[in-house]
This record gives C-alpha cells, structure tokens and sequence, in this order.
C-alpha cells in the first residue's frame, strides 16, 4: 500500500531529475489513448514514435469481476489517499482527477 502513495514515491526522483527529464504517465489515460501515450513516450526518450506494437488496443488480463468495497472502507481509502493525490495533481498537471472517479470532487478545489 506504501508504493500508492505516488506524489510521496516520486519525491527522490525530483531531487535528482528536473521536470523535463521526467515523464509521469496515468495509467487511466494510457488504458484510453494507448497509441497516443506510447508516441509520447517514444518521444520523450529521443524515439521514432512512428512505431505501433500489434495488439496495442487489445485488452491483457482484463478482470471480469470487480470487488465491491464496503462504503466505510472506501471513504477511509479515499481520506487516506486524499492529501497524497492533491499533491501528485498539483505537481504533475497532466494528471487527471476526473479519470479517478474517488478523487474527482477535488478539481474544482
């Protein structure tokens, strides 16, 4: 659960590397726009971002179960998450609140 805790995690990497030497991904937005976000990446690193794997768009290890959460539960995940997360989005403005259904009552904050 530690390694969640994404803004926190990336605080040693942004002592040593300056904003444009890092490229932070949402997998949400990776899952929706795959071809998109991997010519990014190719990019970032000084690629040909012409290149699109076969199967890129196919689905892997996809779950068709979903674990419901009791609402107590959640709220306290939500709560615990919350100050991590307003610091991930307000350092990394490529994160999108509003493709992590918990955390979207904060982009208008």
């Amino acid at each position: 659960m530690a390694d969640s805790f994404y803004a926190a995690r990336l605080v040693p990497w942004e002592e040593e590397f300056t904003p444009s030497e890092m490229l932070i991904l949402q997998y949400e937005f990776c899952a929706r726009q795959p071809v998109e976000q991997l010519a990014s990446t190719y990019r970032f690193l000084g690629l040909d971002d012409s290149f699109i794997p076969t199967g890129i768009d196919r689905p892997v290890n996809k779950s068709t179960m979903k674990r419901r959460l009791d609402p107590k539960f959640k709220r306290m995940l939500v709560e615990l998450f919350e100050q991590d997360v307003v610091a991930l989005a307000a350092r990394y403005s490529q994160i999108d609140l509003g493709l992590w259904p918990n955390f979207s009552y904060l982009i208008d904050q």
